[in-house]
């Protein structure tokens, strides 16, 4: 998108029918959620690793 200047794209059902629009603020924010969640399923992880080492 940053590449070819597009801010923002339209979404279809799959038919003719438009179902909303995304912009890239909505991905970017998007990808910081995914990638915080990432980093605390991996920190919950190695708690339950070092717990059950007892």
């Amino acid at each position: 998108m940053n590449d070819h200047k597009i801010r923002h794209l339209v979404v279809m059902d799959g038919g003719d029918k438009l179902r909303g629009v995304i912009s890239i603020r909505d991905i970017i924010s998007e990808e910081r959620v995914v990638s915080r969640l990432a980093e605390l399923a991996e920190t919950k992880t190695i708690d339950t690793e070092i717990s059950g080492a007892d």
